[in-house]
């Protein structure tokens, strides 16, 4: 089996997990996390970023090349920005709840909604907020990489 086709699986089984545990008519719990020894690996200058994230599953995907998986759940308050930054991995992206502004590229802005995904690919600058001033936003992060590189790159 690929290596495409494997991440496709494992996509689509974060992607039904989630739905199934966090239908939008039901109210949302709290998670069960995985105890990971290794902590994420975060720039200072965008500290406030890693307190957000919570990573739930991660392990070795293809030992040849060094990349790893992980899962994570991110949790964003009501009017959340992140200072401009890009991404050293492949992210597969799940809004559970709440609202993702996104601006990346040259796509332009768009707004993600709860039941909405999409894939960034590493490298691309981007901003993103929580537009809300009300609810908060909560996304599944599904995330393929070297595993001693940080997740979020601060652009100068």
């Amino acid at each position: 089996m690929n290596t495409k086709k494997i991440l496709n699986l494992l996509f689509a089984a974060v992607l039904i997990s989630v739905m199934a545990c966090n239908a939008p008519d039901k109210p949302s719990e709290p998670a069960e996390t995985t105890d990971v020894s290794e902590p994420i690996k975060v720039s200072e200058q965008v500290e406030p970023i890693a307190q957000y994230n919570n990573v739930l599953y991660k392990d070795s995907l293809d030992e040849s090349d060094g990349s790893e998986v992980q899962v994570r759940e991110a949790y964003f308050p009501a009017g959340w920005k992140a200072p401009r930054h890009y991404h050293n991995s492949h992210l597969f992206l799940y809004i559970v709840e709440g609202e993702f502004e996104l601006i990346m590229g040259e796509a332009g802005k768009v707004v993600y909604k709860a039941g909405d995904a999409l894939q960034m690919n590493p490298g691309i600058e981007m901003d993103a907020r929580n537009p809300s001033d009300v609810n908060p936003l909560k996304i599944a992060v599904f995330q393929v990489g070297k595993p001693n590189e940080p997740f979020v790159v601060p652009v100068e």
